[in-house]
Order: structure tokens, then C-alpha cells, then sequence
């Protein structure tokens, strides 16, 4: 789906960002959200800490727990907080979830009649 990508792309931090991209951080907070059903900022921290080396497995990144800091994780929500860069970035994210195909249908006609 390349939803680290396109948060970097659509919502661009300061060049002073150390640490992983805001991309890869917010879609990991997106996974402690949905894995823990937790939205409060200050656990995350402490669950990245418990779950380094999976994250680090599966991104392939270094993976701090003090990238996951309750003060980090609120400035990329204030980065996402922008209707214009959320429009653009459901345009560019549906190019991955929506498919079209041709449907081809076929009509059955009977030659008996109901009466």
C-alpha cells in the first residue's frame, strides 16, 4: 500500500527531523492503535520498547523506542492535521486500493413461457 511513502510525500516534516521518516512513524503508530485498540500517545513508547526487534524485522529500520515519544508522535499528528495534503494523499493512496475491471455479463433468455 505504501502508506510510509505517501505520508512522507503528502506531508513533508522540517529538514531537522532526526530518526526514522514520519512516514514509517506514523504508520507504526497506526499498528500499536489497531493492535492494542490504545489511541493514548504516551503508551506507544513503551510498546515500541517491548517490540523493537519485530518493528525493526519487518521495516527493515533501526528502530529507537525514542522515536516513539509522546512529544514526536503529537508533532506528526499537527504534521497531518492539513486538509489540503489529506486530499492529495487519498487521491495518491486510492491508486493502490482502487482496481477497475471489465465485467463481462450474460443474458439467459428462455424460450418457455410462464403462463
Amino acid at each position: 500500500m505504501g502508506v510510509a511513502d505517501l505520508l512522507d510525500a503528502n506531508f513533508p516534516t522540517h529538514n531537522n527531523w532526526e530518526g526514522n521518516r514520519s512516514g514509517w512513524t506514523a504508520t507504526i503508530l497506526l499498528t500499536h492503535i489497531l493492535s492494542q485498540a490504545d489511541h493514548r500517545l504516551n503508551r506507544v513508547q513503551d510498546w515500541a520498547a517491548k517490540h523493537i526487534q519485530t518493528i525493526s524485522a519487518i521495516t527493515g529500520l533501526t528502530i529507537r523506542a525514542l522515536d516513539f515519544s509522546d512529544d514526536r508522535l503529537a508533532a506528526i499528528l499537527r504534521y497531518l492535521n492539513q486538509d489540503e495534503s489529506w486530499q492529495k494523499y487519498e487521491q495518491d493512496q486510492g491508486k493502490y486500493l482502487i482496481r477497475a475491471y471489465n465485467r463481462y455479463f450474460r443474458l439467459f433468455f428462455s424460450s418457455q413461457s410462464n403462463s
